[in-house]
């Protein structure tokens, strides 16, 4: 079984070293079960190239029915192994960026730490396709947020639809909530990949108003604290503004104008659909996003 995972994920990486780090295994150990491998298929199966292993035709061919092998053989020991969170050990790894990240992160770790003391949690932050390559590759088990355009393909669980909020710090001296007062301010915007429009400009585009971006952040939590020391306010998710209002001190108020508002979603592969550690996990966040809209009133 093993020599068939070595040929599945050289397939999909095409260099031993990241072959090798995928399943835990040295490089001679992979390029020992290559060498079986061609033994057995009698074919060289992958040529070296300057860019890295180029598969032959032979094992082109191959890999539908390794892979066919590979998902069954998968399957078939998931049904038989009994998922009990407080005995099992395992990693689990969630592709989310700050926002997710900051909603989900110490409740997930306050669950593993009083319910399942042998699994422990990785957070890679990946935006969107990039996400979704590392959900295709096997490096995280689910998505936490948002991907626009998200193909039909995915299995996802919209967690819930989240709000706008506007922060500004608690003894800002002259915002106070008014359209009059968001337009006249200085905005902090946070932008993954360093945008100086959002949304909050297309809404402000159709009533014929603009407002005066002063910082582009790619995180929220540095945003809140610069926010906290200076007059900048910030248009920034509900849950968000309302979770960290007491921690940096500040002021949450309704936009002026609505926005709409967005999806938060779990996303996985489907490969992970009988997965039952994958399915309690999908299950235990669906429960903590489940209460805290109960907590908000609806």
């Amino acid at each position: 079984m093993m020599m068939l995972m070595v040929f599945s994920q050289t397939m999909r990486h095409r260099k031993l070293t990241l072959v090798a780090k995928q399943l835990g295994l040295t490089q001679s150990a992979i390029s020992h079960s290559l060498a079986r491998l061609r033994d057995v298929f009698e074919d060289p199966l992958f040529l070296r190239r300057p860019h890295g292993l180029e598969p032959t035709a032979r094992a082109i061919q191959l890999d539908p029915q390794i892979e066919a092998i590979l998902s069954l053989t998968q399957l078939s020991l998931k049904d038989l192994a009994r998922f009990d969170p407080a005995t099992v050990r395992r990693r689990f790894r969630i592709g989310a960026l700050d926002y997710a990240a900051s909603i989900f992160g110490a409740p997930l770790c306050r669950l593993f730490q009083q319910s399942a003391p042998g699994i422990d949690l990785a957070i890679r932050a990946a935006a969107r396709t990039e996400a979704l390559d590392l959900l295709n590759g096997g490096d995280v088990d689910i998505i936490l947020g948002f991907v626009p355009g998200l193909p039909a393909s995915y299995p996802v669980a919209e967690l819930y639809r989240e709000n706008y909020a506007v922060v500004a710090r608690s003894n800002h001296p002259s915002f106070d909530g008014s359209m009059q007062a968001y337009v006249e301010n200085r905005h902090l915007l946070v932008s993954i990949p360093g945008d100086a429009l959002g949304i909050v400009d297309q809404v402000l585009e159709k009533k014929g108003l603009e407002r005066k971006v002063a910082a582009v952040f790619p995180l929220f939590m540095p945003g809140l604290a610069t926010v906290a020391e200076t007059d900048l306010i910030a248009t920034i998710p509900r849950r968000l503004a309302e979770q960290n209002a007491i921690r940096f001190n500040l002021k949450v108020f309704e936009p002026p104008m609505e926005i709409r508002p967005f999806p938060v979603q779990a996303i996985w592969h489907r490969r992970n659909a009988k997965d039952p550690g994958v399915i309690w996990l999908l299950d235990e966040i669906q429960k903590m996003a489940d209460a805290q809209a109960s907590a908000d009133g609806g």
